[in-house]
């Protein structure tokens, strides 16, 4: 019998973001699955798919992210999942880019053409990375990224930003006059 976090979550939503992790994992003879998450959720969905089909589990995310979302990292290591500080965003976007092929897929099976235009929330960004990283080199496309305004020091990089690098990507960041980053306020997790 299940238990009640084996039944919690949607199991096909949770077994798609399984075989996708599955597909890039390079130890896929071993059966160890390994994925990003901002919030959690995923990473709580494919635990769950992971422990009912007996796979290791390994998640990546960012230290702040486990901080904030203390009760998905709970529920993931009672799962039997191993959570480890997320260290590179390229690995984000790898995890994330089936969002824009399926896009893609089902814009040419539905429509018989791409989309004209394309949004994403920017918050944490993978869902964003994902999309657009598909599109990024289609120029009659548009894409736009969708950010809380707030004010201050809220997360609004692409409207209050500038360009500078963190972690090796050039990016908009909220930066001081000495060009130094400035931590936003967000309610994102990611």
């Amino acid at each position: 019998m299940p238990s009640e976090e084996e039944v919690w979550f949607d199991l096909y939503i949770s077994y798609n973001t399984t075989a996708g992790s599955w597909s890039t994992s390079p130890l896929i003879n071993n059966a160890i699955i390994a994925e990003s998450t901002g919030a959690g959720q995923y990473g709580v969905e494919t635990a769950t798919v992971c422990a009912r089909f007996g796979l290791q589990y390994i998640i990546y995310m960012g230290a702040q992210d486990m901080e904030r979302q203390s009760l998905n990292v709970f529920r993931m290591r009672l799962l039997g999942a191993e959570t480890l500080q997320l260290i590179s965003q390229h690995m984000v976007r790898e995890f994330h880019v089936v969002i824009g092929k399926e896009t893609r897929k089902h814009a040419l099976e539905k429509w018989g053409g791409k989309p004209d235009v394309l949004v994403a929330c920017v918050g944490g960004g993978s869902n964003a990375m994902g999309l657009f990283h598909e599109f990024v080199n289609d120029k009659d496309i548009r894409l736009i990224g969708v950010e809380a305004a707030g004010h201050g020091t809220y997360a609004a990089t692409l409207t209050k930003g500038e360009v500078g690098v963190l972690h090796g990507a050039m990016s908009y960041l909220l930066q001081d006059e000495d060009d130094q980053i400035v931590e936003p306020h967000s309610i994102s997790a990611g």
